[in-house]
């Protein structure tokens, strides 16, 4: 088409016909959304939200807190659902849908439900430490501090992530369930920011990236907000380390069809075990390509976790199984109660109502009965009330008789 396109040019240019001439679109502005911000969240929030999702779109705001991403966007913008592990307690808007005591690990949402979905939960260190009085945060943050922080979950001895790796466990599985209530071509909107943790630098926004790439999502955009004022330390001894005055707004796009394929060797929640990594060959192995060496302890150790999982798997089965005949059992048997208990009930009907067909029968034969013998009773009285006006007149014929032939 493009070789069309460049021979007609050529044939107009030589032969001297004007073609019609191309007209540039749009407009000279420098009104645009930069990547790079100074100022409060509400403010780029406004912007990128504008830029990346529609108005109208249904949206999810699962760490809404008192709301402060939402101060300059006008009620009724959005479908907005917010919820948090602990609502503040404000005044409410009448367009926004409010849902208290909600883990953003855990939504009470259903599958491909909303357009975008909004996460910024702690992204300190120090809300995930062992003893409560070491724990970062205070006022608004208590909430954060009593649910995140849990030790059942974040257990070091148990194997689980623990100081500024919890930060990241805490992201990736709110990534996950993200990913579950999105659409395809749903837009997930993550605050984050680096921090230094145990005196080493933890940049999370690119672990996060890395790890939600992992899982399928597109990095789609990146802000940095930096702050208006300047940080300060309350003790400093030596700065080893360059101070943060700046956060990121990532954004994030659910591919439509198909997810992207895993290109990231970070381990996330969703994958079923840790990529294996060895020697890279030096010439780059076969053909050019780079080539991992396999490792045989891994090896064994990924195929026996592989085992037990399968084990565990089938054994889950067989319980499921079982429960589900107990089930089906114990249904049988209150149908068959069920049953018996309606059978008495129709067989004590069929009783009562025959005892009571019987006592009208009864009862009926004795009218009859009783009609019978006083109808007898009065035949007989009125034969004997006969025969005795018949014997009286004969009695009286009688004497007519005899006192005739005395005359």
């Amino acid at each position: 088409m493009r070789a069309r396109s460049r021979s007609a040019r050529r044939i107009r240019v030589v032969f001297g016909v004007a073609g019609p001439k191309r007209v540039q679109k749009g407009e000279s502005t420098s009104d645009l959304v930069n990547s790079a911000h100074v100022g409060d969240n509400s403010e780029l929030f406004a912007r990128l939200l504008a830029l990346h999702v529609p108005a109208g779109s249904k949206v999810a705001d699962v760490t809404y807190g008192k709301g402060v991403f939402w101060k300059r966007i006008p009620s009724g913008t959005y479908q907005l659902f917010a919820s948090d592990l602990e609502l503040a307690e404000l005044d409410r808007d009448i367009f926004v849908r409010y849902r208290d005591k909600v883990d953003c690990r855990s939504l009470p949402y259903a599958d491909d439900s909303f357009d975008a979905l909004v996460l910024d939960p702690p992204y300190m260190e120090g809300f995930f430490r062992r003893q409560q009085t070491h724990r970062a945060g205070s006022g608004t943050h208590s909430a954060f501090r009593d649910a995140y922080a849990d030790g059942n979950t974040y257990d070091a001895g148990d194997g689980g992530p623990k100081w500024h790796d919890a930060v990241t466990d805490l992201y990736l599985r709110a990534g996950i369930e993200a990913r579950r209530v999105l659409r395809p071509g749903g837009v997930l909107i993550v605050k984050c920011q680096d921090e230094v943790s145990a005196n080493k630098q933890r940049l999370t926004h690119v672990e996060i990236v890395t790890g939600y790439e992992d899982m399928g999502f597109y990095c789609k955009d990146l802000f940095v907000l930096v702050r208006s004022n300047a940080p300060g330390v309350s003790r400093l001894l030596k700065q080893v380390h360059a101070r943060k005055n700046h956060s990121y707004f990532l954004i994030f796009e659910l591919p439509r069809g198909r997810a992207k394929r895993i290109r990231s060797v970070r381990w996330s929640p969703q994958r079923e075990q840790q990529p294996v990594l060895g020697a890279v060959d030096a010439d780059g192995g076969e053909g050019g390509k780079r080539t991992v060496s396999k490792n045989p302890a891994s090896e064994k150790k990924v195929a026996g976790k592989k085992k037990a999982a399968g084990k565990k798997k089938a054994a889950g089965k067989k319980a499921k199984a079982a429960a589900g005949k107990k089930k089906a059992a114990a249904g049988k048997k209150k149908a068959a109660g069920k049953k018996k208990a309606a059978g008495k009930k129709k067989s004590a009907s069929k009783k009562k109502s025959a005892s009571k067909k019987k006592s009208a029968s009864k009862k009926k034969s004795a009218s009859k009965k009783k009609s019978a013998s006083k109808k007898k009773t009065a035949a007989k009285k009125k034969v004997s009330t006969r025969t005795r006006k018949k014997r009286t007149a004969n009695k009286k014929t009688k004497r007519q008789r005899t006192a005739s032939k005395k005359k």
